[in-house]
């Protein structure tokens, strides 16, 4: 249906010749077996992951990865083309290697649960079971910054589950389908029964990855070219009581400072000594880019040794950064310091005090053991700043 609303638009205005070779040659049945969920990452192809002049596809079919675009798009892609849609549908995919979390990923599914907007469950009418979860695309998500941030209610739900089964609403346009059919992802889910020994580790086992795309599977575009995992997946795994984004945040790897010479500035550039990775002005403008940017970095501040003489001695206590959130359209970064306080700070704070492990001579990505957590009867301080 949206093939044909599309089509219909391109002939009204004046482009039917395009349309009919559309329609004709690039949506026939020959490529019905080039469109397929990707399983096995790098293994199965798929149109999703294919650039013109990608690394891997010059490395395959060329001799030279000098090779220019034109060579590439008119000798080598139509000769896979004309290999991949003789080939019948594999119906029997797997995956066989173990994997990471994606950092991106994780971030972004906490963007999504940090607001009950961006997603609607969708169960059975008179049962109630939960059949699957809606969540907003990227464009569409609902945060204090997006001026696009549309609410999932159940008018969007519905509209977008018709045109699953080809039923469109009659005020739908080009101008309107990619709201109305192209903003929302829907994770499904094959049963409802509880992933046993799924927890957060630095790479996922095989089995771990087998039981999770045996429960979950999502439209994302990330989905279709890993096969297990995208947001939207995380997200649902998260409301689903299977794992939690804390245990997740904990076991991402550590985003390491940026290695190799700095490039030698010219006689007239101005005296930028402030403008390396940990001075205050960059760590505020990644920061407010990617909140998940500074996860188990270090970080150093300044305590009184005494908590009731504040003019007297003080000592520096190193930390590291566990988590974020955002309250008010504000990001705020929690830590845990080394007398196993925690701190709850604003950017700005959170540069400064970054900055300030870095002029101490401090290891920013290198990892920080703590003691044992005390028992709940224990006192455990708890301050925001």
């Amino acid at each position: 249906m949206m093939t044909t609303l599309l089509l219909s638009y391109w002939r009204a205005q004046g482009e039917g010749e395009y349309a009919d070779w559309m329609e004709q040659y690039y949506m026939g049945n020959v490529w019905g077996n080039w469109f397929n969920t990707a399983a096995i990452p790098g293994l199965t192809p798929s149109q999703n992951a294919l650039e013109s002049h990608h690394k891997v596809i010059k490395e395959t079919c060329l001799d030279s990865l000098r090779a220019s675009t034109s060579v590439v798009l008119n000798d080598s892609l139509p000769r896979i083309l004309k290999h991949q849609e003789g080939q019948p549908v594999k119906l029997q995919l797997r995956h066989f290697c173990e994997g990471p979390l994606i950092g991106a990923e994780v971030e972004h599914a906490q963007l999504l649960l940090l607001n009950k907007k961006n997603f609607f469950s969708i169960k059975v009418p008179y049962t109630k079971v939960l059949t699957g979860i809606l969540f907003n695309a990227a464009k569409f998500m609902v945060t204090s910054t997006n001026i696009h941030g549309a609410t999932v209610n159940r008018l969007r739900a519905q509209r977008y589950l018709n045109s699953l089964i080809g039923k469109l609403p009659r005020d739908a346009t080009v101008f309107n389908a990619q709201l109305y059919f192209l903003s929302l992802h829907h994770v499904g889910l094959a049963h409802l029964e509880k992933l046993n020994g799924l927890t957060a580790t630095p790479k996922f086992a095989a089995a771990q990855i087998v039981a999770i795309r045996q429960k979950y599977s999502c439209d994302c575009k990330i989905f279709l070219h890993n096969g297990w995992q995208c947001s939207h997946v995380i997200a649902a795994m998260v409301l689903q009581g299977n794992i939690k984004i804390a245990s997740m945040l904990e076991t991402l790897p550590v985003r390491k400072s940026s290695g190799g010479q700095r490039k030698q500035k010219n006689c007239l550039a101005a005296d930028s000594s402030d403008s390396h990775q940990f001075s205050v002005d960059v760590l505020t403008r990644d920061l407010l880019r990617h909140p998940l940017y500074p996860v188990n970095w270090t970080v150093m501040k300044e305590f009184p040794m005494a908590k009731d003489d504040i003019n007297g001695p003080s000592h520096y206590l190193q930390g590291k950064v566990t988590s974020w959130g955002e309250r008010h359209g504000r990001y705020y970064w929690l830590f845990k310091f080394s007398d196993l306080r925690r701190l709850q700070v604003d950017c700005n704070t959170l540069a400064e005090l970054l900055h300030d492990a870095y002029i101490h001579g401090a290891d920013m990505t290198g990892p920080i053991f703590f003691e044992p957590e005390p028992h709940s009867g224990e006192d455990m301080t708890e301050a925001s700043i």
